[in-house]
């Protein structure tokens, strides 16, 4: 049911004891084109901001850039905050700066031949910058030529403040470059770290998450592009502070259809990771945890088990200790399209 004198998400009675503490649909319709997630971040007055990628509606059109504000655990309409003529945005992802503030990456490019191959898309890669927590958002920063910015999950604030970038490059048609990228002065100047590889020195790989361990090491989670079903793992490596080198990435035991996946660390130290645990399609979609800093994964519970794709999730611990997932809900027998909203206590 959609109230929107209240909240302009569709919200969704939970009926059993579960993990699951609320859901909600944050486009306040059926159906929204093309939709997919997308970043969460939780501002300084602990307000929680979603961004996503999608068209205006039901009606097939160029994508534009959204973001829904929650107060109080009630969303408020949805905010067009970057839409350009005849073309596509893309991939939103919050930072959270050490002062507070927020900047949001993003992506924009013309189609192409009607848009039927995204590899041979002219990307630009921008920032913005926020004073206000969301409320207004600066010019758009086009970033330096070879700098493409956080591709899917947010950048990880080091302890002088300054910003480790999970970034990625397509480079043809197979082929994603995954690396690191770091900036001391919030974008204005940029360091590219080497390239992510597997031991056979292949990359394809793309879409790295990062999570700080109560260790203080850095892991690399990322999305895998091999074709061969059963090389297809989500993809671990770590990157050594002092060094500033990333090492070899390896399979962990979570299958992976070509999908990203999103981790964050728990209080209590244990990772959680939301992934499409399987080798082909998008469902279902689950979450899974480890006790041993990313080594060995076991399913949680799963969020989506029918017909259709749930993917793209992105994690949020919030302050109050809760965990926040937005994930694109895709459904076949309904042909719903939104973006879908958790809160679990776990």
């Amino acid at each position: 049911m959609i109230n929107l004198d209240t909240d302009h998400s569709q919200r969704i009675e939970i009926q059993n004891p579960t993990p699951v503490l609320a859901e909600h649909k944050l486009w306040p319709s059926q159906v929204q084109h093309n939709c997919k997630t997308g970043s969460l971040v939780e501002t300084a007055s602990g307000d929680i901001l979603a961004a996503w990628y999608g068209a205006e509606g039901s009606v097939k059109g160029n994508t534009a850039l959204w973001i829904a504000r929650n107060t109080s655990g009630k969303w408020q309409q949805p905010e067009l905050v970057r839409k350009y003529e005849g073309q596509n945005v893309w991939n939103p992802v919050f930072v959270k700066k050490a002062d507070g503030n927020l900047a949001l990456f993003f992506r924009s490019y013309y189609p192409e031949g009607g848009d039927t191959h995204r590899y041979k898309r002219s990307f630009t890669y921008c920032m913005i910058h926020s004073s206000d927590e969301g409320k207004n958002w600066s010019e758009d920063t086009i970033l330096p030529q070879g700098i493409t910015g956080a591709s899917k999950c947010s950048p990880l604030i080091l302890s002088d403040t300054s910003w480790l970038v999970p970034s990625s490059v397509p480079l043809d048609n197979e082929n994603h470059r995954a690396v690191l990228l770091h900036t001391a002065d919030e974008g204005k100047n940029w360091t590219t770290y080497d390239p992510i590889v597997r031991e056979d020195a292949t990359e394809q790989m793309t879409e790295p998450c990062l999570v700080q361990t109560k260790d203080k090491t850095v892991h690399i989670f990322l999305r895998n592009r091999q074709k061969q079903e059963e090389n297809r793992r989500v993809m671990h490596a770590t990157f050594d502070l002092a060094t500033k080198k990333v090492s070899v990435a390896t399979p962990i035991n979570v299958e992976n259809p070509d999908t990203g996946v999103d981790v964050v660390c728990l209080p209590d130290g244990r990772l959680l990771m939301a992934a499409n645990p399987c080798t082909k399609g998008r469902s279902p979609l689950s979450l899974l945890v480890s006790s041993d800093n990313g080594v060995n994964w076991e399913k949680f519970m799963d969020l989506e088990t029918g017909k259709g794709s749930f993917s793209q999730p992105a994690l949020l611990l919030a302050n109050d200790g809760k965990i926040h997932a937005i994930y694109s809900f895709w459904h076949n027998e309904s042909h719903e399209k939104n973006i879908k909203h958790l809160v679990l206590k776990i």
